[in-house]
């Protein structure tokens, strides 16, 4: 929403942000209290007045919206403060901060410098609002790619609930962002979800995000399963009077860490947990006198068991953006971008085994 006006609502004294020194129009960005009603003024529910002085040239060149309102018949392009209803300042400014950044001079300004230390400090929760506006001010989200790069780098992520950091590193193209957050949820989380915006309930992921999430969490219970059941089979298989008694040593140790049976395990706890629990399989292993001497029933248990958790630590690195992504083709054409994505996906993998291998070497 967009008007002209040169005095603030109910005289509220604007807070000015200079975000370039070359500034030719002000953009007076009104916050309220709560959302307005179609023909509320909302004069009595201005809860923040912001005027960020801008260069005209550098919003018109980005928003097609700018363009067409600064440019065209409307009252606004002679005016020199424009109205912004219903925004967030902070977010707004990260916006600013980024277009005005895709110049070279003014992010080396001491101008420059300043807002983009500011805007580096913006609550992850704000992100939403940094999207919602840019779509609405028809800004090309790969316009905001150099900023979010850098607000990334600043802050320590770790700590961040990925819930959080799932669309806005989809949305903003944060290729190591995304990978980082969709790891972090399926080893972390037992239900694989993303936060629900109560402001922007149209921002969220695409369903096949979400979708491959579970099914990257279900195929690291199975491999778990299947590394254990290796073992199992073993001892069945196996033709020695020892047998008996080392299967049971070894499912009773299992039984106790907590961590098995892994399906059961996995609907209360993350995949972490339950890989913690195992680990502690050799607080609760004591192998049957009759194994001694056994060349299958002696084996070490527990370093099997480490390796089995190992694999599963190794197995996902996170979902690949660009594979999530279909609108935004990397190579010639739609198809190259397909058979592209799988070589590098093998490429991948083969790197994985690489390093399983070499965690069992270590072993």
């Amino acid at each position: 929403m967009a008007s002209s006006t040169k005095s603030p609502p109910d005289a509220i004294v604007p807070n000015i942000v200079v975000i370039t020194d070359d500034a030719d129009v002000t953009l007076r960005v009104i916050k309220y209290t709560q959302r307005l009603k179609p023909g509320d003024d909302g004069n009595d529910k201005v809860k923040s007045i912001t005027d960020f002085n801008v260069n005209t040239q550098v919003m018109i060149r980005n928003s097609e919206f700018f363009k067409t309102l600064l440019t065209g018949n409307f009252a606004e392009a002679s005016q020199s403060v424009v109205t912004l209803k219903e925004h967030d300042p902070s977010a707004m400014q990260a916006i600013f901060c980024a277009l005005h950044s895709q110049y070279e001079d003014w992010s080396a300004s001491s101008c420059g410098l300043s807002i983009t230390k500011q805007t580096l400090g913006l609550s992850v929760h704000s992100l939403c609002d940094v999207i919602s506006s840019a779509r609405h001010f028809l800004i090309e989200m790969v316009e905001l790619d150099s900023w979010f790069k850098l607000w990334y780098e600043h802050g320590d992520n770790s700590k961040t609930d990925p819930k959080l950091m799932l669309y806005p590193t989809y949305q903003l193209n944060h290729a190591e962002g995304f990978a980082a957050a969709t790891k972090k949820m399926v080893y972390h989380h037992t239900r694989i979800e993303e936060t629900k915006n109560q402001q922007h309930r149209d921002l969220h992921l695409p369903p096949r995000v979400i979708q491959q999430l579970c099914a990257a969490r279900g195929r690291l219970k199975t491999i778990l399963s299947n590394q254990i059941w290796n073992h199992i089979s073993g001892l069945l298989d196996g033709s020695c009077n020892c047998k008996e008694k080392t299967l049971f040593a070894f499912l009773h140790a299992l039984k106790e860490t907590g961590g098995f049976p892994v399906d059961q395990a996995a609907q209360r706890n993350p995949i972490a947990n339950v890989l913690h629990q195992l680990a502690d399989f050799d607080n609760y292993f004591e192998a049957p006198a009759e194994a001694k001497g056994c060349s299958r029933c002696s084996t070490d248990w527990s370093s099997a068991m480490k390796t089995a958790c190992a694999v599963v630590w190794k197995y996902f690195d996170g979902l690949c953006l660009d594979c999530m992504d279909h609108t935004q083709p990397k190579f010639a054409d739609e198809h190259e971008d397909y058979w592209g994505h799988l070589e590098r996906d093998m490429e991948r993998r083969d790197d994985q085994q690489g390093a399983i291998r070499q965690v069992v070497q270590m072993q």
